[in-house]
């Protein structure tokens, strides 16, 4: 059973109506603070929960999108406008007649749930009165909590049409996982056998323990004697440990740890349930780790995964066409599963940290090297009196064979993106023959020096600016182009500094200029 899509309307920040759409495997739904991830896995989580009471634990005003109620107070109050919530899933075909219909916004034939949080319209006059009053709140304690199905069938919590699991690592309990990890282990490679010899032998040793070391004390104690019980919760199976190269389980890091419980969460459960929710797996886990586990647990339950996360080596080491994108307002989904398959394999085998702030920024500037990365933002500072981040500009570090990776992923997102780039003495083949594809395309635009005779930056800085690196005495090297082409980044340090402190006379290269003037339209 499968999520194909999801319609969520003035859910927590989800303003208006919003469709995402799903994939059948596993979704990474990446996003800034507060851009809505936990709110899409809670959403999908209320539905298939049919749980009225949870939606009341974390009440309404919680879940409503509060922009919207304040407009709606702002107005006249109209109460045939007064904000709902639904969340609408639709499913694939299940075969179930159980959830077919049209009872959905779209008033179209498929299998699907649905939760409505509406008035009661048995308190429709109540509640208009109350409006109508100078003070009015919003009346909140008037809505309803409706599941249905599409075919139109209530549902709750006792019976659910789609059974899942949610994963939230800070909410599992560390004892408890452990001692059901050992537990689960002890029992697959032991038989009812094998356990009840051992537990006689170790009744046996306890025993024996009483018999001898405790022997000479039960002397000395009158009426009384010292003992080992022999309640259940002591019996062999709750006293055994794992030990791991030495090291006892209960005394692993916290990444081993959390390992360690969602495995056992998700085992314990994966015969019984349809979806898996996991909700930012990378606390306490490295990249690699964070890798293994999510792979283990699509492959184990075989079932479609949602996870949240603002970790951008999970978006790239699974595959960015799984995506789920939110950034200001705007959610992006079907976009990502555009982007050409090696280009997805490439951002897989050649993972990069940057992948998250590209897809997630407005614009984005794309520069070679180091040294034009340390010098780019007060380039930008100089020629526009602010910060790249103050126009929501993101600059990025590219190696120049992933320059035009980086482009099909803007090409499908409309993200407006400016490369910066040499021209190594060739133009016509390293920039207007190699970028031909960009080339009429409004959002993308690539600047570098035309002239061949200025084939890298370190050429243009040093020709436009030989007085001021001469009196500002960047190296004692007798031949400074030469040491600014083989010292790349030092001198861009170097440079740096003393552009902090005086940029009399320093002239930023003219296609450098252009490339700023141009994302800042």
């Amino acid at each position: 059973m499968v999520i194909e899509k999801m319609k969520i309307k003035n859910f927590k920040r989800f303003k208006g109506e919003v469709e995402i759409n799903y994939n059948s495997d596993f979704n990474v739904i990446i996003g800034n603070n507060e851009s809505g991830k936990s709110s899409i896995l809670q959403a999908i989580d209320l539905v298939l929960s049919g749980n009225k009471n949870k939606i009341e634990n974390i009440g309404l005003d919680n879940l409503f999108n509060t922009e919207i109620i304040d407009e709606f107070m702002n107005s006249d109050r109209d109460i045939s406008k007064i904000p709902e919530i639904f969340v609408e899933l639709y499913l694939n075909d299940t075969g179930n007649m159980d959830l077919s219909g049209n009872n959905n916004s779209e008033k179209r034939e498929c299998d699907g749930l649905v939760l409505k949080i509406q008035i009661d319209e048995e308190f429709v006059k109540i509640i208009d009165e109350s409006l109508r009053k100078e003070n009015a709140v919003f009346p909140f304690e008037y809505y309803k909590c409706i599941f249905k199905t599409f075919a139109d069938d209530s549902y709750n919590n006792y019976k659910k049409p789609v059974k899942h699991i949610v994963i939230d690592e800070s909410n599992l309990s560390n004892d408890y996982y452990i001692k059901e990890y050992i537990s689960d282990l002890y029992s697959s490679y032991a038989d009812e056998t094998t356990k009840n010899l051992f537990n006689n032998e170790f009744r046996k040793l306890k025993k024996g323990f009483e018999e001898t070391t405790l022997e000479e004390m039960n002397k000395k104690v009158p009426t009384v004697n010292f003992g080992l019980t022999n309640h259940s919760k002591y019996s062999l199976e709750n006293n055994l440990t794992l030990y791991e190269q030495g090291i006892n389980i209960w005394n692993k890091g916290s990444g081993s740890i959390c390992m360690l419980k969602i495995k056992t969460s998700v085992d314990k459960q994966s015969e019984n349930i349809d979806l898996v929710l996991i909700e930012e797996p990378e606390n306490h886990l490295s990249d690699i780790n964070m890798k293994k586990m999510i792979n283990d647990i699509v492959s184990t339950t075989q079932k479609q995964t949602f996870i949240s996360t603002h970790n951008s080596m999970i978006c790239s080491r699974l595959d960015l066409r799984k995506i789920v994108a939110l950034s200001n307002n705007k959610i992006s989904t079907t976009e990502f599963r555009n982007i050409p398959k090696d280009t997805a394999n490439f951002f897989i085998k050649c993972p990069s940290n940057s992948i998250l702030n590209f897809i997630l920024s407005d614009k984005s500037i794309l520069v070679e090297g180091s040294a034009e990365y340390v010098l780019f933002e007060k380039f930008y500072k100089i020629i526009t009196g602010v910060n790249p981040s103050e126009d929501n500009v993101n600059i990025i570090s590219v190696n120049n064979l992933g320059f035009k990776r980086y482009l099909e992923v803007a090409t499908n997102l409309n993200k407006k993106v400016v490369v910066i780039t040499d021209n190594d003495k060739n133009y016509k083949s390293n920039i207007t023959e190699k970028y031909k594809d960009f080339k009429n395309l409004d959002n993308i635009s690539i600047f570098s020096d035309e002239n061949e005779e200025r084939y890298t930056f370190e050429v243009c800085i040093y020709n436009d600016n030989i007085e001021y690196i001469n009196n500002h005495k960047l190296t004692t090297s007798e031949n400074i182009l030469e040491f600014m082409l083989r010292e790349k980044a030092e001198v861009a340090f170097r440079l740096l500094e003393h552009l902090e402190k005086d940029t009399t006379g320093f002239k930023i290269p003219s296609y450098i200029e252009d490339a700023i003037k141009w994302i800042r339209e």
